[in-house]
């Protein structure tokens, strides 16, 4: 039987995740997902918003164990588990009584929270990449999103859907805004070079990118270290929540960062071709 309070309860992070947790205690049959191995967003975001769903319909959810591109050589599951604590795996039959959560603001995002809870180890490695930027406020986050996106020529082959786009195009956006600090992610080692014809307070987490096209059609690690780019994306949703503004092109992974981003604007740069 699905229990759920009538009366909403206290949104805070730690009452969303009570609920979940007891949402995935749940007797009822699962919904069962696959993940997709696309691009982070694209893959999490279906879970998301299944355990969303859970809370209002009392379904929980349940990710299938199959190999998944970013934890692959990283544990034997090569699964979600390899990063994250295993909360959409074992089910349990507890009948625990799951509050209304349904109403709080920001739900996805803290359910992005509740199924990427890092392990101890991926933890430290994040809050080393977060350590080493110093954001000043006000802070302006740019996206640019480049690399196997010019690549892509849609499901017929038979048009580039996405045009190179300069910083500048993402500077002129920003200048809109006061910025003590400009905060700028992107796959693109090139756009690095781009900011010295800018007089702003750059920061970026130093870290291994592609440079262009050359990393070839979806290879989200440049690095070769599959925890080191889990880390360092767990790293940049908490830097570019410390921003009031995001400048960036239409992607799933621009809006996997604002998700996490409170009373802020979201400013878009055109790179339809």
């Amino acid at each position: 039987m699905f229990f759920l309070l009538a009366a909403a309860t206290a949104c805070s992070p730690g009452a969303v995740f009570s609920a979940l947790g007891a949402l995935q205690e749940s007797c009822r049959p699962p919904v069962v997902l696959t993940l997709t191995n696309h691009g982070l967003g694209v893959d999490l975001m279906p879970v998301v918003r299944a355990l969303v769903t859970g809370l209002r319909t009392g379904r929980p959810v349940r990710v299938e164990e199959a190999p998944w591109h970013y934890a692959k050589g990283v544990c034997p599951a090569e699964s979600l588990r390899c990063f994250f604590k295993p909360v959409v795996y074992d089910l349990y039959c507890a009948k625990r009584r799951m509050a209304d959560v349904t109403g709080c603001s920001h739900l996805e995002d803290t359910v992005f929270k509740y199924l990427t809870q890092p392990t101890a180890a991926l933890e430290g490695a994040v809050q080393k990449f977060v350590d080493s930027i110093t954001i000043t406020q006000p802070c302006v986050a740019i996206h640019v999103r480049r690399t196997d996106t010019l690549l892509n020529d849609g499901w017929d082959h038979k048009k580039k859907l996405f045009k190179w786009v300069p910083l500048s195009a993402y500077v002129k956006e920003a200048e809109r805004f006061e910025a003590a600090t400009t905060f700028l992610f992107t796959d693109d080692a090139t756009v690095l070079d781009e900011t010295s014809a800018f007089d702003r307070d750059w920061q970026w987490i130093d870290r291994p990118r592609h440079k262009g096209t050359e990393g070839g059609w979806e290879n989200h690690f440049p690095s070769g270290d599959r925890t080191t780019e889990m880390a360092v994306i767990l790293a940049l949703r908490r830097l570019t929540s410390m921003c009031g503004v995001l400048v960036g092109s239409r992607s799933s992974f621009g809006k996997l960062m604002f998700l996490g981003m409170r009373n802020a604007e979201y400013v878009l740069v055109d790179t339809r071709a």
